[in-house]
Parts: C-alpha cells; sequence; structure tokens
C-alpha cells in the first residue's frame, strides 16, 4: 500500500468515542429515578416508626391498666399536675413510652371504683391514644391518631 493513498476510515477528529451517549442516558435515567427510589425509602422508614409507634401505644395501655389493677385508687389523681404524679396511672403509662407527654391517656373502672374506694374483682380500663405524624409530605398520606384499649382485673 502506498502511504500517500487515500483511505475510506474517517479521521480520528470525527470519531465519536464509543458509548458516550449510553453514559449520558444513564445519567438522565439516574436523575428521573432517584427521587422515585428516595420517596420509597422514605415510606419504607415511615412504616417502620408507625409500628414501633403502634406498639408503644399498646404497651403504654397494657402498663397503665396493670399499675390501675394493683393501685386501683391511684387513677383518679386531682390538681394541677396530676399526670406528672407518679402515684398515676397516666404517669406508668407515659412512662411505657418513655414519658412523652402527648400520649393522652384516659381511665375508666367498672362498677365503683373511685379514688378511695375500689371493689376487687371490678375492671379497670385504660385506653392511650397517640397523635403521629409522617415523614412523607402530608398531602400523601395524612397524620394519624393512634389508641389502644387494655383492661385488667383489680386484684
Amino acid at each position: 500500500m502506498d502511504p500517500g493513498a487515500q483511505t475510506n476510515v474517517a479521521s480520528p477528529r470525527h470519531r465519536a468515542r464509543p458509548g458516550w451517549r449510553e453514559r449520558g442516558q444513564a445519567l438522565t435515567e439516574l436523575a428521573l429515578v432517584t427521587p422515585l427510589l428516595l420517596f420509597l425509602l422514605l415510606a419504607a422508614v415511615d412504616v417502620g416508626r408507625l409500628f414501633y409507634t403502634y406498639i408503644g401505644v399498646q404497651n403504654a395501655a397494657r402498663e397503665g391498666a396493670a399499675y390501675g389493677s394493683v393501685h386501683p385508687t391511684w387513677w383518679a389523681s386531682s390538681g394541677t399536675n396530676a399526670h406528672a404524679d407518679p402515684a398515676n396511672v397516666t404517669y406508668a403509662a407515659r412512662q411505657e413510652l418513655g414519658g412523652d407527654a402527648s400520649l393522652s391517656v384516659s381511665v375508666s373502672c367498672s362498677a365503683s371504683c373511685t379514688s378511695t374506694t375500689a371493689a376487687v374483682g371490678n375492671t379497670i380500663s385504660v385506653t392511650a391514644t397517640h397523635p403521629f405524624s409522617f415523614l412523607v409530605p402530608n398531602f400523601v398520606l395524612p397524620n394519624l391518631t393512634l389508641g389502644a384499649t387494655q383492661t385488667a382485673v383489680i386484684q
């Protein structure tokens, strides 16, 4: 072959590098899919938080009922700071949930339970409710109120 002969091969400056278009396409796809993946990750974390909080509310209601069944006359504390009284069913329930003051507790007793007398064999019911807000935007999932009721026999 003559060194000065013309060939049909394009000059190197006109040839594109192999795969440069594919790399740009992959970057675009990643940019489009990343928000969806982050949203799914956040939703999975929210579901875990929801179950964790719900189990905590159930345990708080159970602890309050157990405390009230052993100390049935201590559920009707009064005063300005009655819920901070350690001799109180609400206090026991909130301590089970880590001292969370947003836990709302209501106590009811069958038959004739008062702050001074309670008959053995009656039941005490504790209802605990707790607000829950999701991490995902509020227009996707609304805020919830988780609740649980537990009943125990007065001993």
